[in-house]
């Protein structure tokens, strides 16, 4: 997952912070999704891990958004992060997108 974090960093296949993102699920953009798990308040994302479902986006979460900040190269911390597909990470994004499909959902 990082692998791709760092080679789509610099273009724009990369959307950070949750009001771009959300904008970005509305308006139909898909790749991968991830955020981070110590949001607070949570109820300005609850809703997002339910609309990813929907539009069938493969997400995950992260220990915190300071290590979401990191590996994308900023100094403050990131909620959310959309990573779209490109032609230069193609190959890892689609193994890292199968892997994120199989893992185990804990209701």
């Amino acid at each position: 997952m990082l692998q791709v974090d760092q080679k789509s960093k610099h273009k724009t296949y990369i959307r950070c912070g949750l009001k771009d993102v959300q904008t970005r699920i509305r308006k139909g953009e898909s790749g991968l999704v991830i955020f981070a798990g110590d949001v607070s308040p949570l109820e300005i994302m609850c809703h997002l891990p339910g609309v990813c479902e929907d539009k069938d986006i493969p997400y995950v979460y992260t220990p915190s958004r300071k290590d979401l900040g990191a590996a994308l190269g900023v100094k403050r911390g990131c909620l959310t992060v959309l990573i779209r597909s490109h032609s230069e990470y193609e190959d890892t994004f689609n193994e890292l997108k199968a892997e994120l499909k199989t893992l185990a959902v804990t209701l």
